[in-house]
């Protein structure tokens, strides 16, 4: 990936969590991942009793990662691994993001690995969509 003068933050979704991997490959450096279920994950080895963490907590969490990830002069892309294409989930969440985070300087992407992505529904929210066929 080249080197931009703005962030990007890239909403990927893909059913296969190996074409996930595969499409996490393509960035040598300057990414960082962000993922619901990574994030449950670590909250609950975190949690003394093993509770099972509120939304509230793991979104919390995440919105912290992302800002980390966006002040770092290193990070060019930050990836969220969807769990939905729904349009309107993928669209309030960005939503979310652009409010947290307040700053111009981002691209917001979405990416579909080995599906198509209805465009019509996202073409208004998103700088740019892609579809990429994986091997």
């Amino acid at each position: 990936m080249t080197d931009l003068p703005f962030k990007t933050i890239q909403f990927v979704y893909t059913e296969s969590k190996s074409d996930y991997n595969k499409y996490i490959q393509a960035f040598n450096t300057g990414v960082v991942k962000i993922d619901y279920n990574d994030v449950y994950n670590k909250l609950i080895k975190n949690d003394v009793l093993n509770h099972e963490p509120s939304d509230i907590l793991i979104n919390l969490d995440i919105i912290r990662r992302l800002k980390n990830a966006c002040n770092k002069k290193e990070v060019k892309y930050v990836i969220y691994k969807l769990k939905s294409l729904d349009s309107e989930y993928v669209t309030d969440l960005k939503e979310l993001m652009s409010n947290q985070l307040e700053q111009e300087d981002i691209r917001f992407e979405v990416v579909s690995v080995n599906n198509e992505v209805d465009t019509e529904s996202f073409e208004d929210a998103f700088h740019k969509i892609y579809n990429i066929e994986l091997s």
